[in-house]
């Protein structure tokens, strides 16, 4: 009885044991698993955020060449304008050209058959199109010839920002070296780089200062023409043309007696040289003709006969 009971007390002991350890075992597999899988997740986390952040850097350094970039544009007009009223329309185009804040770089003028004027103004960029809308206003003729042309340099000029900064790299580096030089070769090949260096600086900052100036003001070569028109000439009567022909007659008379006179006054020392040098040769011929004509005497008659 008691050795059954012991045994039933044994395997219950035995088997309460084995639920209890398995318990125990499950519950920490379930606590050390939670953590696993946390961390998975953390470092699953991480791994997108890094990528997250290298596409945000990606993206932040293609920005400023794609968006940030502004285009460069260099606008050049050509314009023509046929106008009844020359001054009136020139008076008109220097007052739009100061309202937009513009200046004029070169002017001609000239009138034979039509009077014409050829201008270059350079005009704000931001003022360009408002401009050239005003155009066509100076003049009730046709509408004017306008032919625009532009010029992108964005990429000549990023170039050109690219070059400077590394020259001027290059400049600092050789005067640190100048300034730790102590041979006199050295010194003077450094000098002779570091020149050629600068000088190369100077040059690119000029083409960046024409090319900003060329962006930030527009070129307009203008050109105003007006056709001159000659009066009808009505047909004169008889009598005008009469007087006209007799005035035409003394004119003429007149301007043949001017030039005669004009004619024996420079040939007047001329002709009485030639007179001093004729008139004795004249002499001097008459005589030794006259002379040879003189007739010769008869011989003398013998008077002995």
């Amino acid at each position: 009885m008691h050795s059954g009971k012991r045994r039933s007390q044994a395997l219950l002991f035995g088997l309460a044991f084995t639920l209890l350890v398995g318990c125990s075992s499950h519950s920490i597999q379930m606590d050390t698993s939670q953590p696993l899988q946390h961390t998975s997740g953390s470092m699953a986390n991480h791994s997108f955020d890094k990528t997250a952040a290298n596409n945000a850097s990606t993206t932040s350094n293609q920005l400023p060449s794609t968006q940030k970039m502004s285009k460069k544009m260099i606008y050049t007009a050509r314009i023509n304008l046929t106008v009844p009223n020359y001054k009136d329309t020139k008076t008109k185009l220097e007052a739009l050209v100061e309202q937009h804040g513009g200046y004029m770089i070169n002017s001609s003028e000239r009138s034979s058959h039509t009077i014409r004027g050829d201008f270059t103004y350079r005009i704000p960029q931001a003022q360009f199109d408002p401009f050239i809308k005003e155009i066509p206003k100076l003049t009730k003729a046709p509408s004017p010839s306008i032919q625009i042309n532009g010029n992108d340099v964005s990429e000549e000029m990023v170039d050109l920002a690219s070059r400077l900064k590394a020259k001027q790299v290059m400049e600092n580096r050789l005067l640190d070296f100048m300034n730790k030089a102590t041979k006199t070769s050295d010194l003077l090949s450094i000098s002779t780089q570091l020149n050629q260096t600068q000088e190369e600086i100077e040059q690119i900052k000029g083409r960046l200062n024409y090319l900003n100036n060329k962006v930030d003001f527009s070129t307009v070569h203008l050109t105003i023409e007006q056709a001159v028109v000659s009066p009808t000439a009505s047909n004169p009567s008889l009598g005008k043309q009469m007087a006209e022909a007799f005035s035409l007659s003394i004119a003429r008379l007149k301007a043949f007696g001017e030039n005669l006179l004009i004619f024996l006054a420079a040939a007047l020392p001329i002709l009485f040289v030639l007179g001093v040098i004729t008139v004795p040769v004249i002499w001097l011929v008459r005589r030794m003709k006259k002379k040879n004509n003189q007739p010769t005497p008869p011989p003398a008659s013998d008077s002995s006969y």
